[in-house]
């Protein structure tokens, strides 16, 4: 990018797209937040745990896929996770 500063978030998707092993922070990062969104839309706590282990999964599969937007790294695990929610459903 020219000369824009790069985001501590995006330093950790670039790690993670180069290597899956890299993944971890973004996890531990966003997990807290994910969990309690699935869980307001299923209020069971071991189906969101199991959705949640899901979205994070697709994630890590899909990062590769992943491209700066504007957008925070958080609205593109939310859509994933609402997706997840709605095919539970």
């Amino acid at each position: 990018k020219n000369n824009q500063k790069i985001s501590e978030e995006e330093k950790l998707i670039l790690m993670a797209q180069a290597d899956r092993k890299n993944f971890q922070p973004l996890y531990e990062k966003y997990f807290d937040k994910i969990y309690w969104f699935i869980l307001k839309r299923t209020g069971n706590e071991s189906l969101s745990g199991d959705i949640c282990q899901q979205v994070f999964f697709q994630a890590m599969v899909h990062l590769k896929k992943y491209k700066f937007k504007g957008f925070p790294f958080s609205s593109w695990l939310y859509r994933i996770a609402l997706n997840e929610v709605n095919q539970y459903y």
